[in-house]
């Protein structure tokens, strides 16, 4: 596995802030939706489903 880091001047990895907010933003869109798809689920059936962050 990799990860995508920009390369500094010197060879080294550093961070991106802008890539970090667009996978945080997508990360807390993927569990609004599976938030809404368990709560679907729960009025349903006897289950209890629930997505953690």
């Amino acid at each position: 596995m990799t990860d995508p880091a920009r390369v500094g001047p010197d060879g080294q990895h550093v961070d991106d802030p802008a890539f970090r907010a667009r996978l945080l933003q997508r990360c807390e869109e993927y569990e609004g939706a599976l938030s809404d798809i368990a709560d679907q689920i729960n009025r349903t059936t006897r289950l209890e489903v629930r997505a953690a962050a």
